[in-house]
């Protein structure tokens, strides 16, 4: 009786850790894109330039912007844009 406690106790912490790791996941990423969102990749970001300031090096940041995207989401889907 024990192991069977046991052993559904250490089933259930499974699952509450694998619960866990969905929500941070979902937490962090576009649910569309699953790029990382505003805030994750601004603490992204952050711990870059932390990292290349300790090391004197330099950081690059690319960002990009496609001008009447819309126009390809309302033609093509969400998921196809």
């Amino acid at each position: 009786m024990r192991l069977r406690a046991g052993r559904r106790v250490i089933e259930l912490q499974e699952q509450l850790v694998a619960a866990r790791e969905t929500l941070r996941f979902e937490a962090m990423h576009d649910s569309l894109t699953q790029l990382l969102n505003r805030g994750a990749t601004l603490e992204q970001l952050d711990r870059e330039l932390v990292r290349a300031s300790r090391r004197s090096a330099p950081v690059t940041v690319v960002m990009a912007d496609l001008d009447h995207f819309k126009a390809i989401n309302d033609t093509f889907g969400h998921r196809d844009g």
